[in-house]
């Protein structure tokens, strides 16, 4: 038994360094690995998105420019206003026309409000083509232009009021692209009703704009808010250039159209 004390002993001895000097050689192998590096945030804060200057970025910038007062005798400012290059720059991104205009006075003459329009000749047209409404847009835009002469009419003590005045009961369009439109639609040519309703619709569109301006310029004063018109409703600005030289003409008509009941 005592010859197997020294073997034993040996064997135990042996083994607890093999041990030991495995878990060093682990220890050392950790040790060895670099730590571990927190990962780091490298999130970027995201680049700014370009976006359109807003309306009320524009109004800023014009009114930057264009300081002096919109409510002059002639509308004299905000003519200079819409053929500046600023606001046509505007114009070409809000409503872009091809060729594009060059001043707002034509503008209004080519953008039609296609679902107005649409909604208004579905009783006779009920599928109405780009021509259908482009047609009824310039017969429209006749007679409001009619209608516009008359109240200027009123307002001038003009002689020519009663021709006026029967031409506006009996508008004659004069226009070749009207009368072949006309020829093409004889359920409209020959429905007296149609034309009733195209008269009211006209005059209705009329005192709805109206309105509106009554409602802009009660929000904004008129100086500011001829400014903010000519940014909202562009083509409303150009006809009412067109057919106003007079601003005190043009707010007595916004004040009384807008007064008006609907028919």
């Amino acid at each position: 038994m005592q010859r197997f004390l020294p073997l034993a002993f040996f064997i135990l001895f042996a083994t607890c360094n093999l041990l030991g000097c495995q878990d060093a050689s682990d220890n050392l192998l950790l040790e060895e690995q670099p730590p571990a590096v927190a990962a780091q945030d490298e999130t970027q804060p995201p680049e700014p998105i370009a976006t359109q200057p807003t309306l009320a970025d524009t109004f800023a910038r014009l009114r930057n420019v264009f300081p002096e007062t919109m409510q002059d005798a002639d509308f004299t400012a905000l003519r200079k206003v819409t053929r500046s290059r600023l606001y046509l720059e505007f114009l070409a991104q809000e409503s872009p026309t091809v060729p594009p205009v060059e001043t707002l006075e034509a503008y209004y003459q080519r953008v039609p409000a296609a679902a107005r329009y649409g909604v208004f000749l579905k009783p006779w047209i009920p599928r109405p083509l780009e021509t259908d409404i482009e047609v009824t847009h310039q017969i429209v835009l006749h007679v409001r232009e009619i209608e516009l002469s008359l109240f200027k009419s009123f307002q001038e003590n003009n002689p020519n009021i009663f021709a006026l005045l029967e031409l506006t009961a009996n508008p004659s369009w004069d226009n070749e692209e009207v009368d072949e439109w006309l020829a093409r639609h004889d359920n409209i040519a020959e429905d007296s009703k149609f034309t009733d309703a195209l008269l009211l619709f006209a005059k209705e569109s009329l005192r709805e704009d109206a309105a509106w301006l009554h409602e802009l310029f009660e929000a904004h004063g008129t100086n500011d808010g001829l400014l903010w018109c000519a940014l909202r409703k562009p083509a409303l600005t150009g006809e009412i250039l067109t057919h106003f030289s007079d601003t005190a003409t043009f707010l007595t008509w916004v004040e009384e159209k807008s007064g008006e009941t609907k028919e």
